[in-house]
């Protein structure tokens, strides 16, 4: 936004075109959420009048696709892995109206941006248009319409939208300490206090409830389940864990990163799914396993030891019941 502003102000500037075009390329590197970057420079592309701002946002576009090729190519060569695991985030297989998960979806950006500089970013974002600021309008704007939509059709998580609160800052602070200077202090004690309070709350997570349930639940849950698939693999002797769920390959290869008891992904069916099935397979001599699966595979049914269950379950939070037995390697395959 920074290289863009000054770019606007500059168009034949050569360092803040390669400026920009770097810190797009970087920043597709870094995470795919920078398309909306790459998106409302097209967009400014199509509208600008001025040619010289024109070729300079060509040349940024092109320098920034350059530097993010190596992936590109990568996922070309891997059947764009990644953006089928994107698709299967945001659950693209079919609309089932969620107008309560939207609801919540914008309360959340509310409570996250602040409410006093949210309030505020109504009349900045009619005060830029009449100033033809536009590309700080499209990436707040596009995104926060375009995830909300997702939020009505299937489902989004709040920090989907994240990238807006850059451009939206751009935007309402500015106009906030202007119009309502006061309030602006407020609004940024406000936040200070809520980016104190919430992560200190996560060292008690039990304490803090909503409706007699802690609103931690989803990064217990996960924890208190991956301590008795632990558990019930050590008491069985095996080394080693085999999984089909994401939340809990990505729970037990961090808390048992010093453990003798491996993890491993069970192979997807068709494309990997996630990055433990692309990259946590299971070696040919790998013994007997503690299969912690939501599906048991129909193979290992007839052949897997059963193993208690864990008595967890909180589909809200999309952490289903999951099912242990002792098998070995030939069930699956």
């Amino acid at each position: 936004l920074f290289a863009w502003i000054k770019l606007r102000d500059a168009p034949s500037s050569v360092g803040w075109t390669l400026t920009l075009g770097t810190t797009l390329g970087l920043g597709l590197l870094a995470k795919y959420a920078m398309v909306y970057s790459l998106f409302g420079l097209i967009v400014m592309s199509l509208v600008t009048r001025d040619r010289h701002v024109r070729r300079a946002i060509f040349l940024a576009i092109l320098l920034g696709l350059t530097l993010a090729s190596p992936n590109l190519i990568w996922n070309a060569k891997q059947g764009f892995v990644t953006f089928s695991h994107t698709a299967d985030n945001a659950g693209w297989k079919g609309v089932a109206w969620n107008w309560s998960g939207a609801g919540e979806f914008l309360v959340i950006q509310i409570v996250a941006f602040g409410p006093i500089f949210a309030a505020a970013l109504i009349p900045a974002i009619r005060q830029a248009v009449r100033r033809g600021n536009w590309l700080p309008v499209l990436l707040t704007v596009g995104i926060f319409t375009g995830v909300t939509l997702q939020a009505l059709i299937r489902k989004a998580n709040g920090n989907w939208a994240a990238p807006a609160f850059v451009a939206a800052s751009v935007l309402a602070v500015p106009w906030c300490l202007l119009h309502w200077p006061r309030l602006a202090k407020l609004g940024l004690a406000l936040n200070l206090i809520c980016a104190a309070l919430v992560p200190a709350a996560t060292m008690a997570p039990e304490t803090v409830q909503f409706r007699g349930e802690s609103v931690f639940t989803r990064i217990t849950a996960p924890v208190a389940l991956g301590d008795h698939i632990t558990e019930a693999a050590m008491k069985s002797g095996v080394r080693a864990i085999v999984s089909d769920d994401r939340m809990m390959l990505a729970t037990l290869t961090w808390r048992l990163r010093e453990s003798d008891l491996s993890v491993y992904a069970l192979p997807p069916d068709g494309l990997p799914a996630n990055h433990y099935e692309m990259e946590l397979q299971a070696p040919d001599d790998i013994g007997p396993v503690l299969l912690a699966v939501r599906r048991m595979p129909e193979n290992c049914m007839r052949v897997t030891r059963p193993v208690a269950q864990p008595g967890l379950h909180h589909e809200r939070r999309n952490l289903a019941a999951i099912e242990l037995g002792i098998a070995d390697r030939s069930c699956w395959e």
